[in-house]
């Protein structure tokens, strides 16, 4: 695995991932000396290994743009990307000691697990000696992509949700804001043919879209202010349960 100056993971804001499985230990982040002249003569010629989860021709493309854009300010860095990599591609590469020199996340379920245990490295000295200024960035994604004050990842991109919805369809109902009112008006306005085919309905959990998914629903919250996809505070923990 090739390692060179983290100021040249910025050309996406991803992670710099370390190594394990028995190869060269990663360098010491943040122990760079400050580049004298132009940040693009400081830095040394290298090739690069950049994983990401685009996949559409559109998404790839812009992508490939911005690295272009990196290419053209540190000409030379070679950046070699491979495209479509999910999370577990990603954990497998780490463990088998053939990680990328960056990879970029499409889910923030592994942020944890990837900070805890060092698979990805801490970024937090060579964002300070970079003078890089966080609070640019919304209090939500600087959340997310740390872990008990280990900064192993930066943002890349953010999604916002919104449920679109039909007025003609909704027959004078409100939008649900709880999973509770979404599961009674699901029911309540699918329309059935004699035969039983659905000919209206109410709510589409399937619909294929990149975020259509658990972590994704909690937004819908009830009264008290807690996620109605957990339990309520005062229900017991299930025997052998964690949480």
């Amino acid at each position: 695995m090739r390692f060179v100056p983290l100021a040249v993971a910025g050309l996406t804001v991803l992670a710099l991932t370390a190594c394990t499985a028995g190869k060269e230990a990663p360098p010491s982040l943040g122990a760079q000396p400050k580049p004298s002249g132009s940040a693009s003569q400081a830095l040394p010629a290298a090739t690069i290994e950049l994983w990401h989860g685009f996949q559409t021709d559109a998404e790839v493309k812009a992508f490939e743009e911005a690295i272009a854009g990196f290419n053209e300010k540190f000409p030379q860095i070679t950046v070699k990307t491979t495209k479509a990599v999910q999370d577990d591609q990603i954990t497998q590469a780490i463990r088998s000691g053939k990680a990328p020199d960056v990879a970029a996340s499409f889910t923030t379920d592994n942020v944890a697990l990837w900070c805890k245990t060092g698979a990805f490295q801490d970024l937090t000295a060579v964002v300070k000696q970079d003078g890089i200024d966080l609070s640019v960035l919304p209090a939500a994604s600087r959340s997310y992509t740390e872990f008990e004050g280990k900064r192993c990842m930066m943002p890349l991109l953010a999604d916002a949700y919104g449920m679109f919805y039909n007025k003609a369809l909704m027959k004078g109902n409100e939008p649900p804001k709880t999973l509770s009112e979404l599961t009674r008006l699901t029911k309540e306005l699918t329309v059935r043919d004699p035969d039983g085919t659905i000919k209206v309905a109410g709510f589409i959990p399937s619909f294929q879209y990149y975020e259509n998914s658990p972590p994704t629903w909690p937004p819908w919250s009830a009264p008290s202010g807690t996620t109605t996809t957990a339990p309520p505070p005062s229900a017991p923990t299930p025997p052998g349960s964690s949480c």
